[in-house]
């Protein structure tokens, strides 16, 4: 997932030309990181708000590989509960509720992960 090729962040709403919001990147050098105009028949505000969602994209991109990282590590933690949950007779309720997050959050982060594979370019 390393190999895109993009302009990084930070990326802002830089303000409005005849062509609609600008998203650039304040790298002095007036980096434009692409241009967002408005539907004929959208409602009014909406090219500005979608500017700001795609220039907060870089910092979505890092969050979401931080979140599947933490939640593998606190699945492999529920994981080393649920063991000692059986190993030392505690109740079954205590062992399937370990199981049930490490699943559940595995799950989570694998969905995270398909969706940075296609942000970055992948399928």
């Amino acid at each position: 997932m390393s190999g895109a090729k993009f302009t990084p962040g930070p990326w802002v709403v830089a303000g409005t030309d005849l062509d609609g919001w600008r998203v650039d990147h304040p790298d002095g050098n007036q980096t434009v990181v692409c241009k967002v105009r408005g539907r004929v028949t959208g409602p009014p505000g909406e090219e500005k708000e979608n500017a700001r969602l795609i220039a907060s994209a870089p910092d979505l991109l890092a969050a979401c590989k931080d979140a599947a990282v933490s939640m593998d590590l606190i699945a492999e933690q529920c994981d080393r509960w649920a063991h000692e949950a059986a190993k030392g007779g505690w109740s079954t309720q205590h062992y399937d509720a370990q199981r049930l997050k490490a699943v559940l959050l595995r799950e989570q982060a694998a969905h995270i992960r398909n969706i940075l594979a296609k942000a970055e370019g992948g399928t």
